[in-house]
């Protein structure tokens, strides 16, 4: 994603795509059916202030836990399922972290999200790859997220990112490489050193790859997880996301009691109305009879 800048740092890298020398529909003017989104979460104080309100009652909750160490963590066990959640337990031996997604959490992609609505466009893979890859100069962090992990690392939580950014891309010339993008990504925006398989986990190859279940097992296994942050349901637990649920599926799934417990209580979620699984949903998957007026 990101501005024009895109097409300049393909120039910069030996490589001009296609894509990145065609000219913008019309300067600063968004036209893809994210344009409302697009002004609420990245142009309005009240998307900003209820990220700052949402760190701040992370931060406060993480605290918390620092003298009062939980018994459980906040990632579901493996074999946890909606009728019978389960999560892990915290040893007395692991330290404490907080697992974060990336983008739209801690990270805005303004440039990025700009540079597709210019083109008439709402995403590309390819194009998105290029924004991983050149794009770490171009973001914004999401108000009061380095206020949140700079508290955090003060108090000795571990700040781990897991985030569905590419690992490694065929698509840019970083490669194999890729991840340090995303690292590079993080640290312009104030959040410190990441490296790839140790304090932050990018997505890999196949064709669940954007199932973070898997990744989150991995961190859990050697950290207490006392709380994440992130921006779509699949953050949390991949229950959300199962094949085939329902728009009203998904919100029924989120309100069930061991769920709902943990909003604002070691789950916590920033707003993003630009993309996630609710974004397919038409009407008629929204909006009853019953409420027909």
């Amino acid at each position: 994603m990101r501005g024009l800048l895109l097409g300049a740092a393909a120039l910069t890298l030996g490589i001009t795509p296609a894509w990145a020398q065609a000219p913008a529909k019309k300067p600063v003017v968004i036209e893809t059916e994210q344009a409302l989104g697009i002004r609420y979460l990245y142009g309005s104080a009240e998307a900003a202030s209820l990220s700052r309100q949402t760190y701040r009652a992370l931060t406060a909750y993480a605290l918390d836990k620092v003298n009062h160490r939980p018994t459980d963590a906040v990632v579901l066990a493996p074999n946890a399922t909606v009728e019978a959640p389960g999560f892990d337990g915290c040893g007395r031996k692991k330290d404490l972290a907080v697992i974060f997604d990336a983008d739209e959490t801690l990270i805005w992609n303004i440039g990025g999200t700009r540079w597709l609505g210019e083109h008439g466009m709402t995403f590309d893979a390819k194009v998105w790859s290029w924004w991983e890859a050149t794009g770490a100069q171009k973001i914004l962090p999401v108000p009061g997220a380095v206020e949140a992990v700079n508290a955090l690392k003060n108090a000795g939580i571990a700040v781990i990112v897991i985030s569905n950014r590419d690992a490694a891309s065929t698509d840019v010339p970083t490669g194999a490489d890729h991840w340090k993008a995303t690292a590079a990504a993080l640290k312009a925006a104030g959040f410190g050193d990441f490296t790839q398989g140790e304090n932050m986990f990018l997505r890999g190859t196949g064709p669940d790859r954007s199932n973070k279940d898997d990744r989150r097992r991995i961190v859990s296994e050697q950290y207490c997880v006392i709380a994440m942050a992130g921006d779509q349901l699949g953050d949390f637990s991949q229950l959300f996301n199962a094949e085939g649920l329902s728009p009203k599926d998904r919100q029924a799934r989120a309100a069930l009691p061991a769920f709902d417990a943990l909003w604002g209580n070691g789950w916590f979620l920033l707003p993003n109305p630009l993309y996630g699984p609710w974004d397919k949903a038409k009407l008629e998957d929204i909006f009853d009879d019953a409420q027909k007026w």
